[in-house]
């Protein structure tokens, strides 16, 4: 198993307060497709920070498997979560506010999740979601650092 501080803690087992909480998400049916995302990510290809960097992607992966818990998502849906939650930050090029990180990041994802089609179509959707709202929420921002 790779090094990973989330996975440490969950296998350390001291969570005090949260005990009844990480020993339900340990039971859970869907809890190896987690430990799987989290070592078949491609570390390479994260962007490199303290900000947005894998220590980012590793907290983010692990508030997906909590939500995708919550809902009573199927293996499939969760693969899809997980995907996104892994490499919705890989366009990025610095920390700043960046509303075209998703977009850059979208645009590497067959290559680095292999999906096509409409699993493919469906993934660029939730990385670029967030950015592309506030796009049109706000057309006259081209961005903070463009003066």
């Amino acid at each position: 198993m790779k090094e990973n501080r989330i996975v440490f803690l969950l296998n350390q087992g001291s969570w005090q307060q949260d005990q009844e909480l990480i020993r339900g998400l340990k039971a859970w049916q869907h809890y190896p497709l987690l430990l799987e995302a989290y070592e078949t990510i491609d570390e390479g290809a994260l962007f490199q920070s303290w900000v947005h960097g894998p220590g980012h992607i590793h907290r983010v992966l692990l508030l997906s498997a909590l939500i995708g818990w919550r809902e009573a998502l199927g293996e499939e849906d969760l693969r899809q979560l997980f995907r996104a939650a892994s490499y919705h930050d890989v366009g990025r090029t610095f920390d700043g506010f960046d509303i075209y990180h998703g977009a850059r990041s979208a645009l590497r994802l067959a290559e680095l999740t292999g999906q096509e089609g409409e699993n493919l179509v469906e993934l660029k959707a939730a990385v670029t979601e967030r950015t592309a709202g506030y796009i049109v929420a706000n057309p006259e921002d081209t961005g903070v650092y463009n003066s």
